[in-house]
């Protein structure tokens, strides 16, 4: 089973290993704002159901993108 990127901690507070807070994912931040945008649409909110994959696909590609860009 492969690691899925999460894009490491969005939002770290110190050191994990040290008492710090890790924070939410990149990944799950990401998804968050698509989210949000996502439930503005009319043919979404008609179905709850279909936001989350679709923001964390969207989120998912934004991380890929991250990778490519210098």
């Amino acid at each position: 089973m492969s690691v899925r990127n999460d894009g490491g901690p969005a939002f770290a507070h110190g050191n994990p290993d040290q008492g710090g807070a890790a924070g939410m994912s990149m990944r799950d931040y990401f998804a968050a704002k698509v989210m949000h945008a996502l439930i503005t649409r009319l043919e979404l909110k008609d179905d709850p159901k279909k936001v989350p994959g679709v923001a964390y696909a969207v989120a998912d590609a934004m991380l890929k993108a991250r990778e490519s860009t210098p």
